[in-house]
């Protein structure tokens, strides 16, 4: 049965897949497929024991776009990271249309793929849209791997899962409201999936700029109270909802690799 959220009119209203250019090898770095035609990425110049940060991308945006400046910045945090396109974008065009589920088995299926590849921690990541499947693949790992949960990490993150998907439909769509609230509270409760992160031990770091006009800002401030002592809130005073990372490039790469070193530190002792 067709989840209330993946209504073809959501979807349809929601999702801006874009495409990309072929994604590139290099000595360490190579495009991943991860069945279903979905298409990933993987840079790994560190290796070894070196956290990965899995990078899930918002709407509008592809492994492509993150290709200049993700690979460096996280390899001067201490990261090796993989990349993963959500259906009907970029590498993984052919498994479009994009739904909600699919987006989720898409950021689920290279989670798995890490876990078996690899022995190396996990630091999921979630910009915008990204968010809502960084944090359920954060649950799911603090649930089934706790040890190789590194942290969550969330930029211009949504906290209100219903009420962007309310802005997109209005009554007159035919949408059942009543069965759609139930369905996301289900699947795609941030509470909830941030306070699992948690519990497990791991922690949040939340960015996002104080000048968000498509995500306010008031959603990471959200997202981080319900990390609670677990959470870190870095919130910039430069750029917008798609300038955030270039506009504050030193600040941004700074709190990201104090945070992996803090918890790097902090895995070394629990060990």
């Amino acid at each position: 049965m067709t989840e209330p959220y993946d209504h073809p009119l959501i979807s349809q209203r929601y999702f801006f897949p874009v495409g990309g250019e072929a994604l590139p090898r290099a000595l360490h770095a190579a495009p991943v497929s991860l069945g279903d035609g979905i298409g990933a990425y993987w840079s790994r110049p560190l290796g070894g024991d070196a956290p990965t940060l899995l990078y899930l991308h918002g709407n509008g945006e592809c492994i492509a776009h993150q290709l200049g400046h993700w690979p460096a910045w996280a390899r001067e945090a201490g990261l090796d990271v993989m990349f993963v396109d959500y259906p009907g974008y970029g590498a993984s065009a052919a498994a479009g249309p994009p739904t909600f589920s699919g987006c989720r088995a898409a950021a689920r299926a290279a989670a798995d793929h890490l876990l078996r590849e690899s022995s190396a921690p996990i630091l999921p990541m979630g910009r915008s849209a990204g968010s809502l499947f960084a944090t359920d693949v954060g649950a799911l790992l603090a649930e089934r791997a706790p040890r190789r949960l590194f942290g969550l990490v969330i930029e211009s993150g949504i906290s209100d899962t219903l009420a962007r998907l309310r802005l997109r439909i209005t009554p007159a769509d035919g949408i059942d409201d009543e069965a759609l609230a139930a369905a996301v509270a289900r699947d795609f409760d941030q509470r909830a999936k941030v306070e699992a992160v948690t519990a497990a031990g791991a922690r949040v770091l939340v960015l996002h700029t104080r000048h968000d006009g498509i995500v306010e800002v008031e959603q990471g401030e959200q997202l981080a109270r319900w990390a609670g002592e677990h959470g870190e809130l870095v919130i910039f005073d430069r750029g917008d909802h798609n300038s955030i990372q270039l506009v504050n490039e030193a600040a941004y790469g700074a709190a990201l690799r104090r945070f992996v070193a803090e918890r790097a530190s902090a895995r070394r002792e629990n060990t």
